[in-house]
């Protein structure tokens, strides 16, 4: 499996970053870095994640937590 950060997906993540930065600038980093390991985990480890439903495409995953 491929793992593809759509350009949104990149847009909401720096949103985050710039958010939590604000107030705790460690943190917003090591948040979305979490993040983003978890995104390409699927790559290797795709049960990880479950098929987005409002796609109806078995190739587009998400990570709820």
């Amino acid at each position: 499996m491929k793992v593809v950060w759509t350009r949104r997906a990149r847009y909401r993540l720096q949103q985050i970053l710039e958010y939590i930065a604000e107030d705790h600038p460690v943190n917003a980093e090591r948040w979305v870095n979490k993040w983003i390991d978890r995104g390409d985990s699927l790559k290797d480890m795709p049960e990880r994640g479950r098929v987005v439903p409002e796609y109806y495409d078995p190739d587009i995953w998400e990570i709820l937590e």
